[in-house]
């Protein structure tokens, strides 16, 4: 034990607020690493002074690396407390996965971002341009799938509030028909891009085709009244529209929805 012993010579010793200047960590963290049992202090004089040996220094930078990639401060107590190697790699291995698991979540919500600002940068476009131009049709083939809009539909669904919280995820519908030479609600539905995850016994209608289409940004009764107007040319029967993006209010009936219409 020589070694402590020499250690121990205060001239050779580390005082707290110089190993606090030179990691720049407070005072009262290393008084509380004291006291959950992670880095004890060589030396506590009879004052409540503390010093550290030069060899805890390395204790701190494993303690720091350990912060630095999200290990929490009581599984770096416990490896600490083991003194054993296997333990330490199975730390690491562990905190590997936890970190890849939030990269591909950051991913997720860094391609969900990047699609957001298309979209905008979408509408915007579409603001820029001449009335007549706004209200013009085009033929869009189309091939999705719809489903009904309900409470079943998620609760069959893996991880529904995973699917259902990110946008582009989902896409909401209204389901138009002609009845009495007006239009009427007929149904609400809802496409995923993850299709295969839903249970087949939600299923609303399969749209596959061309379609005259539309995009339309506006109120939903401006929207309503848009899909009226092209009654008299196209004489269609079904109306398709696909709900893209919304721009919320204090009034539900202000909100501004972008949307892509589908005439049949």
């Amino acid at each position: 034990m020589d070694y402590l012993i020499d250690e121990l010579v205060e001239d050779n010793l580390i005082k707290i607020g110089d190993v606090s200047k030179l990691y720049d960590i407070s005072i009262d963290t290393l008084r509380y690493y004291d006291k959950i049992n992670l880095l004890k202090p060589a030396l506590v004089t009879d004052t409540g002074y503390r010093y550290y040996s030069p060899r805890q220094l390395d204790t701190i930078d494993f303690i720091q690396t350990g912060k630095s990639i999200g290990i929490p401060l009581k599984q770096l107590a416990d490896i600490v407390s083991k003194k054993q190697f296997i333990n330490y790699r199975s730390l690491f291995e562990n905190q590997y996965d936890e970190i890849t698991k939030k990269i591909e979540e950051l991913e997720l919500l860094k391609n969900t971002t990047s699609r957001l600002i298309d979209k905008i940068k979408e509408i915007e476009t579409y603001l820029l341009q001449p009335k007549e131009f706004k209200n013009r049709l085009f033929e869009q083939e189309i091939d999705i799938e719809l489903y009904t809009f309900s409470t079943k539909t998620f609760l069959n669904v893996e991880n529904p509030f995973k699917i259902y919280s990110h946008p582009f995820h989902v896409n909401q519908w209204s389901l138009l028909e002609v009845q009495e030479n007006t239009l009427q609600m007929s149904a609400e539905g809802i496409s995923l891009n993850n299709l295969e995850k839903l249970n087949n016994q939600v299923h609303l209608k399969h749209l596959k085709g061309t379609y005259q289409s539309a995009q339309k940004l506006g109120t939903y009764h401006e929207i309503f009244d848009f899909c009226i107007e092209q009654r008299e040319k196209l004489n269609f029967e079904h109306v398709y529209i696909r709900f893209e993006f919304y721009f919320a209010s204090k009034q539900i009936e202000d909100y501004q929805y972008f949307v892509t219409i589908f005439f049949e």
